[in-house]
């Protein structure tokens, strides 16, 4: 590529977009868009002729190879004008180029068609408008046209076709997609200007003949000035101007003098933004004087921060509307204070039941405000649910003339509180001029009260004895010559005698003949006025069993108020209570021993846990003491003498010994950690962590354990059994990792919903197989073998039998080489024990 190169092609794309842009300003480029095939072809002529033009200021490669944009025009063209005026301009720019002649000149045949072709088919390709596309899309359309001419350089000589590439091909597509894509820019905002234009033109012809054709008066007003600056035809007919009068004057002018205010104050909200758009009823004065009622709805035209112009205006005549609704008014107001003075109900219904009046009277009785209920249907508003049903019945053969024009009937409403009221009505039908029936006038008088008393008196008697009769608890009443006057169902049940049976009868044939004494010695105390409120007396089934009863009685006065009439006394079974209170004194009684006993035993076996513990630390060691101490001494005194095979046998005793030792202290621990006392106190874990850890670090230096402690954890606990499990977790964590060049403990708490507060203490060492994790906690249990990893199996068990001891739990997730995590809980056991530091 040379400098002369890239600038002749700069030249030849602005020289392009310069005609292209005086093209735009002549505004031919419409023609392609829509119209006859004339214009199509008129504009094909145009771009053939800028074609040419641009044709005859080529850069000249060689002799009859030469370069310019028709390529990126006649894309362009493809794209936007489409097949007709393209096909023109190809004809005319092919024929040019084929009359310059030159060893190119099929060449530039073939790259005119293939530049047109593509760009027809990208707009057949394109399903959006136009208008839509991107600079991107018209930056792809040049890439593809440039792409192909470069391609279609090799319809010449190769070695020419080689040396035209080498030197052009950059440039070009560096150049020409940018222009084609600046073209197509101007070509689309052109066209969106175009369509802009037809788009308003559009708007203002609907508008113009929606605006003259409107039923309604409509003006467009300055509200700067409050001026008339465009109106129809039908304002100026409502108004009784000619449209050129009209425009002379101003709003506040036609407005009547008392409604000038207002609208001014209409005006001013709308000017000030605090409305977009208002509607008032007012009175305009016509020409002639006379006075009439519109409908002023009014709008802004200027969008929202511009400074306000216009408004357009809607004005309808409502006279005629405002004197039917004034006599409306006047009959109406007539008729309500008629029917105000009325202390019945006084409703209209019309023919569907929707209420039509009601007066205040009965307005008050439902509970609504005067004039609430107007429109609302009576049955669905005003009836309970399950009468609706009838009463409608009822009224459609009201309006069905099937009754006389007087009918009386009752039933239930429902107030707006909820309240059920009884109504009785005596409705009349209302009929039109013709006769037919158009709805009903009744007037309803509250008989609620009335009801209620009737229905009170009529369910007491009723109410009382079934109460009685059915009650749960056994109920009887005796007169006072202890007479039996009632015997509900339940005494029934519990006594196997009917009620027909006993009544009448004296009321000692219920109880216990060994219990006769007593229990009627109660009955003449209660029956004295004495008020029972829990008293136990024996009740005596026809078949001979007894049951306990628990008693409490009310005694029924005469009206002095100081003589007995009758006693009325409910029971409560408490047979299978008293049963289970005795057998609970029984089991507790039993427990008792037993707890005795076991506790006995218990002390028994600590006593010989203490002695066989005294026994293995005294009479165990002492052997193994001497075993290990003069295997030692023959290995030091007659080393020499001992051949090598005898020095690893004594080796292995000591060991042996050594490790016996070891078990036999693990045992004393774990005796020591079951049968110790407890002390309970606060206890800060993370601090008592910390010693531990340290301690394991200044025995073990020559491990690498980075440790983490969380702070401030604490706990309720013994705290020489919480540093044993700490003293055991931390020393299992510090001798599992001892294989890792750097190890990782952690020591820190969680809270989950099924145990609460949670410690852990987890390593990255050896780990272990989960399905084993059962036997972790098994005295002797071992998971790794003595030579890879020492112990006596009896740590992990020491741990789960402190914790135990504190009432918690104790578990473990690990997986083999990639660590362990073992979990524990320590409740709270002031919960549990009495006074802090207590032992237990």
């Amino acid at each position: 590529m040379t400098h002369e190169s890239f600038t002749a092609l700069v030249s030849n794309a602005a020289l392009l977009l310069s005609l292209v842009y005086i093209y735009d300003q002549l505004s031919l480029f419409r023609w392609g868009v829509s119209g006859t095939r004339i214009r199509q072809a008129v504009a094909g002529i145009a771009v053939g002729a800028i074609g040419i033009f641009i044709m005859q200021m080529p850069w000249t490669f060689a002799t009859g190879v030469t370069f310019d944009t028709r390529s990126v025009l006649l894309a362009i063209s493809g794209l936007f004008f489409g097949p007709l005026p393209t096909v023109v301009a190809v004809l005319m720019t092919a024929t040019f180029r084929l009359i310059q002649g030159g060893v190119g000149a099929w060449t530039g045949v073939a790259v005119i068609v293939a530049s047109s072709s593509i760009g027809v088919a990208w707009r057949l390709a394109r399903e959006r408008r136009l208008t839509d596309l991107s600079f991107w899309t018209v930056y792809s359309l040049g890439l593809v046209v440039h792409l192909v001419m470069l391609a279609l350089m090799f319809t010449l000589p190769l070695q020419t076709a080689l040396k035209i590439l080498s030197s052009i091909a950059l440039p070009v597509l560096i150049i020409y997609p940018i222009a084609t894509a600046a073209c197509g820019m101007l070509m689309i905002d052109r066209q969106q200007r175009d369509l802009a234009v037809r788009t308003i033109r559009e708007s203002e012809s609907q508008f113009r003949a929606l605006f003259e054709q409107a039923a309604l008066g409509v003006a467009k007003i300055d509200v700067r000035i409050g001026r008339l600056v465009l109106i129809n035809q039908r304002l100026a007919d409502l108004l009784g101007y000619a449209r050129e009068e009209l425009l002379a004057l101003d709003l506040q002018t036609i407005t009547h003098p008392d409604d000038r205010a207002a609208t001014s104050q209409n005006l001013q909200e709308l000017v000030s933004g605090h409305v977009s758009s208002f509607t008032m009823a007012k009175r305009c004065v016509r020409k002639d004087g006379d006075v009439i009622w519109v409908n002023l709805t009014a709008s802004r035209l200027w969008r929202e921060g511009d400074e306000p112009d216009f408004a357009m205006a809607t004005i309808e005549d409502i006279s005629e509307h405002k004197r039917m609704e004034t006599s409306l008014q006047e009959a109406r107001g007539m008729a309500e204070r008629y029917l105000s003075v009325a202390a019945e109900v006084i409703l209209g219904l019309d023919a569907q039941g929707n209420i039509t009046l009601l007066n205040d009277s009965g307005h008050r009785l439902l509970g609504y405000a005067p004039g609430e209920l107007i429109g609302k249907n009576w049955f669905d508003t005003c009836l309970p649910e399950e009468m609706r049903t009838e009463v409608h019945g009822v009224f459609a053969k009201l309006m069905g003339g099937e009754y006389a024009d007087v009918v009386t009937y009752g039933n239930s409403i429902i107030t707006r509180s909820g309240n059920r009221l009884e109504l009785l009505w005596h409705n009349t039908l209302l009929r039109d001029s013709d006769g037919r029936i158009v709805g009903a006038l009744s007037s309803g008088q509250d008989i609620t009260e009335r009801k209620q008393v009737e229905e009170q008196l009529r369910e007491t008697s009723d109410y009382l004895n079934k109460l009685l009769d059915y009650a749960n608890a056994p109920v009887v009443v005796w007169d006072s010559a202890y007479r039996i006057s009632l015997f509900n169902h339940a005494f029934e049940r519990l006594t196997g005698r009917s009620s027909s049976s006993v009544l009448g009868k004296e009321v000692e044939l219920l109880f216990a003949p060994n219990k006769l004494e007593g229990s009627m010695r109660n009955i003449h105390r209660v029956s004295s006025g004495e008020r029972w409120e829990t008293v136990e007396i024996d009740i005596q089934h026809v078949d001979g069993t007894v049951r306990t009863l628990l008693w409490n009685s009310a005694s029924l006065y005469a009206p002095d108020g100081t003589m007995v009439l009758a006693t009325i006394a409910q029971g409560q079974d408490i047979t299978e209570r008293k049963q289970a209170e005795e057998e609970i004194r029984a089991l507790n009684a039993d427990l008792d021993l037993r707890v005795h006993q076991r506790t006995a035993e218990l002390i028994a076996a600590n006593k010989e846990l203490e002695a066989f513990g005294y026994s293995v630390s005294h009479d165990l060691r002492s052997p193994l003491r001497a075993i290990d101490g003069f295997s030692q001494a023959l290995l030091e005194d007659y080393g020499a003498l001992i051949p090598p095979e005898g020095h690893e046998d004594l080796e292995r005793v000591r060991r042996a010994s050594q490790r016996m030792g070891q078990l036999i202290d693990g045992m004393l621990v774990l005796s020591r950690v079951t049968r110790s006392q407890i002390h309970v106190q606060q206890t800060d874990m993370s601090a008592l962590a910390a010693d531990v850890a340290g301690e394991l670090a200044r025995d073990n230096p020559q491990q690498d354990v980075h440790v983490s402690i969380d702070p401030g954890m604490t706990a309720t606990g013994d705290p020489q059994l919480l540093r044993i499990v700490l003293v055991n977790l931390l020393g299992n964590a510090w001798k599992f990792t001892s294989k890792q060049e750097h190890a990782h403990v952690m020591f820190g708490s969680t809270r989950d919903v099924e145990h609460g507060l949670v410690f852990f203490v987890r390593d990255d060492g050896a780990g272990f197989d989960p399905k084993y994790k059962d036997k972790l906690f098994v005295p002797f249990q071992r998971l790794h073998s003595l030579e890879e990893f020492p112990g006596t199996g009896i740590g992990l068990a020491t741990v789960e039998r402190a914790v135990r001891r504190h009432g918690g739990g104790v578990w473990a997730e690990g997986e083999v080489d990639r660590g362990a995590t073992f979990y524990f809980t320590i409740p709270d056991l002031y919960t549990s024990i009495p006074t802090k530091g207590e032992q237990l």
